[in-house]
C-alpha cells in the first residue's frame, strides 16, 4: 500500500510546480475604438472603448461607450428614430457614417466595425426618399 501511495503523493506535490508555470502574464491586445456624435454643426461628442477584439458589431460597439439608439423599419432599411434622447423629427434624423460614407443598415448587430474605422452619428437634414 505504502509503495502505491509514495508515487501519488510525489505526483500530487509535482503536478501544481509544473503548472505554475502557465500563470504568466495576459498578452491580450485591446484595440481602440471611437464614436463620434454630432448633434449640430460644430457640436461633436467623442466616445471611446478599448476591446480585446479586433472586430465588433455596432450594438456591441454602442453598448461599450453608453450610446443608447432605438431604430425602426422603413422599408428596406432601418432608421434610428432616438439617439442618446435625440429624437429623429420630419426635418432632421441620425445617420450613420462609417469612414464618411453614409451607411444605411437593417439591424445595428448586423454592422462590423474595425477599430480603424472612422464611425460617426450626424443628425441632419431628412433623406427624401
Amino acid at each position: 500500500m505504502f509503495r502505491v501511495l509514495t508515487p501519488l503523493a510525489c505526483l500530487i506535490l509535482v503536478l501544481p510546480l509544473i503548472g505554475s508555470g502557465c500563470t504568466g502574464d495576459d498578452d491580450t491586445q485591446y484595440a481602440t475604438y471611437s464614436v463620434g456624435i454630432e448633434t449640430a454643426v460644430g457640436k461633436k461628442e467623442i466616445r471611446q472603448a478599448a476591446l480585446n477584439a479586433a472586430e465588433t458589431d455596432l450594438q456591441h460597439l454602442h453598448a461599450e461607450v453608453g450610446i443608447q439608439a432605438e431604430t425602426a423599419v422603413r422599408g428596406d432599411e432601418a432608421v434610428t428614430t432616438e439617439l442618446n434622447g435625440v429624437l429623429s423629427t420630419l426635418r432632421s434624423e441620425w445617420h450613420l457614417y462609417i469612414n464618411n460614407t453614409l451607411h444605411p443598415f437593417t439591424h445595428l448587430e448586423r454592422v462590423p466595425v474595425r477599430a480603424s474605422d472612422t464611425i460617426e452619428w450626424k443628425y441632419e437634414e431628412a433623406i427624401s426618399n
